[in-house]
């Protein structure tokens, strides 16, 4: 409701009385909406996958952040354990 009210460009009393609800209904809901914290931002990076030649006693697999984070594997990983190692990391 608080969405549909702030994309209406309606007053309160307009669109509380198109929804078929009382003002103070529509005020309570948009001030419990603004006391919730604003979500996170999603950070998106671009990130380059290359498969090195096989080298003995090397990494399969190394990944590293813009602040320096590796992450070496010894077998290649799924795009799905990647995926999981990956949102699990604090990097």
């Amino acid at each position: 409701m608080v969405e549909r009210f702030q994309q209406s460009g309606l007053t309160r009393k307009a669109f509380a009385a198109q929804e078929g609800v009382a003002r103070s209904t529509l005020d309570f809901w948009l001030y419990v909406a603004s006391q919730r914290p604003s979500p996170p931002s999603v950070l998106f990076r671009e990130v380059q996958v290359s498969l090195p030649a096989a080298q003995p006693g090397g990494w399969a697999m190394e990944i590293e952040s813009a602040d320096g984070v590796k992450i070496r594997c010894r077998e290649a990983l799924s795009a799905a354990e990647l995926t999981r190692l990956v949102r699990g990391a604090k990097c």
